[in-house]
Formats: structure tokens, C-alpha cells, sequence
């Protein structure tokens, strides 16, 4: 199990790091990215996301959804791996 939380708004490329990080996992994987935050540098801070976008993200990523949720921050994506 791979468990992200608040680290995606802070990549570059974060469709490519998706894809990446979802080969290190053997089958689940979940993912926590804020979509209310202001703007906080650390180093770099990229984008927001909303459900529409994780979805978007899970399938270039080759990730099956089994949820994903917009939480009152932060939206919540869970999803699976085949290897």
C-alpha cells in the first residue's frame, strides 16, 4: 500500500510522478491532495485538485479508482494496481 498525503501540489509533472509511484505499489494506493490551501512554497507549489483531476490523474496513471471524495480541504483518492 502507498498512502500520499499533501505532497502532489508540490511536484512538477504530477501526472508523470503518478504514473511512476504507482509502479511501486503492489496493489493499493492512496492519495490526499488539498484543493482549499493557499498558496504554500515548499519548495514549489503547482496545483489544487478537485475529483474530475484525480480521476484524470488515476487513469493516465493506469490507477482503477474504488473512490475518490472531496473532503472539506482536501480531496481523497483511493484506487488499485495491477502489476
Amino acid at each position: 500500500i502507498i498512502v500520499n498525503g499533501q505532497v502532489m501540489e508540490h511536484v512538477n509533472r504530477p501526472w508523470d510522478w503518478l504514473k511512476r509511484l504507482s509502479q511501486y505499489s503492489k496493489k493499493h494506493i492512496c492519495i490526499i491532495a488539498p484543493w482549499s490551501f493557499q498558496e504554500h512554497r515548499f519548495p514549489i507549489d503547482t496545483y489544487r485538485y478537485l475529483p474530475d483531476g484525480m480521476r484524470d490523474l488515476f487513469d493516465y496513471a493506469g490507477i482503477k479508482e474504488v473512490e475518490i471524495v472531496k473532503g472539506e480541504r482536501s480531496t481523497i483518492g483511493i484506487g488499485t494496481v495491477h502489476v
